[in-house]
């Protein structure tokens, strides 16, 4: 009669046990389950904000402009220190790989005429001289050349950002925040005399 009770009681609290992690297993699962319920509503709602653009007429002026002038978009659009930034960006880029394309196009010239005065040269010691300085003008010219591609593909990475920053990135700003939103630099004309002239004014906050 006891060996019964003893394995009835066992048998009750085994039962009890695995009620007990059943209910609990289930709770983590529901946990779990409604953690990455949250993630997906959060990652969909990112992207429904972030790809819902309205193209109003402004919208749309302001992204020609940005594809004719970098930062000019964002500029019209009233972020003016987002729009100086990607307008130095951009050319401060081209401009670096225009003279690097310009040095490599003077070295080549440089380059063919080392060329023929080594052919001229009757001496070993003299065409020796002339051949070192072709090699080195030959290293410099392949740097430019290096130069030139890199802040070309700079150049256009500035652009490419600025066209997507200018869609998606830049808000458009009312009337009232173009009123109390006042420029860090202002660039005004000035007429004295018969001066005329460019005056630059920075507003400190």
């Amino acid at each position: 009669m006891k060996m019964f009770f003893l394995t009835f009681f066992f048998i009750s609290l085994l039962a009890s046990y695995a009620l007990s992690n059943g209910d609990k297993m289930k709770t983590d699962n529901s946990l779990v389950q409604n953690h990455y319920q949250m993630i997906n509503d959060f990652v969909k709602q990112s992207k429904s904000d972030f790809f819902d653009v309205e193209f109003t007429p402004r919208k749309v002026k302001a992204l020609i402009f940005s594809s004719i002038v970098p930062g000019s978009g964002q500029t019209y659009l009233g972020s003016n220190l987002k729009g100086m930034g990607i307008s130095l960006a951009f050319y401060g880029t081209a401009l670096t790989a225009v003279i690097a394309h310009n040095n490599a196009q003077g070295r080549e010239d440089r380059i063919k005429v080392l060329t023929q005065e080594y052919a001229t040269k009757g001496n070993y010691s003299d065409a020796e001289e002339v051949w070192q300085t072709l090699l080195s003008e030959k290293e410099n010219r392949d740097n430019d050349y290096t130069r030139r591609s890199i802040f070309t593909w700079c150049a256009v990475g500035v652009w490419l950002y600025n066209i997507v920053d200018v869609i998606f990135l830049t808000e458009e700003q009312s009337e009232s925040d173009f009123a109390g939103d006042s420029s860090i630099i202002d660039m005004n004309v000035v007429y004295s005399n018969n001066f005329q002239g460019f005056a630059l004014k920075l507003n400190l906050p």
